[in-house]
């Protein structure tokens, strides 16, 4: 091989190594946005747990308080009936 051709060789293996480079890198940089897309998703359906809970507690509180208003409610009426 003469010293064009090495000098054609060493380019094209290269400009191989720098295409194949730059592949790698956008992969590993696809592969850590999903795996942080994964934990945040984990956190947010954690979240989203805790926030259905605390609704389903407040709703809670909310029917106790309205039975307790219709018990007094009906017990001032029937106080001020006798």
């Amino acid at each position: 091989m003469n010293m064009w051709g090495m000098i054609v060789a060493v380019v094209a293996i290269e400009a191989v190594a720098s295409i194949i480079s730059k592949k790698f890198k956008i992969y590993k940089e696809v592969a850590l946005a999903r795996s942080n897309s994964m934990a945040g998703s984990k956190d947010l359906m954690a979240r989203i747990e805790r926030m259905e809970e605390r609704i389903a507690n407040i709703e809670t509180l909310v029917i106790e308080r309205e039975k307790r208003a219709r018990f007094d409610e009906a017990l001032h009426e029937r106080s001020h009936a006798s």
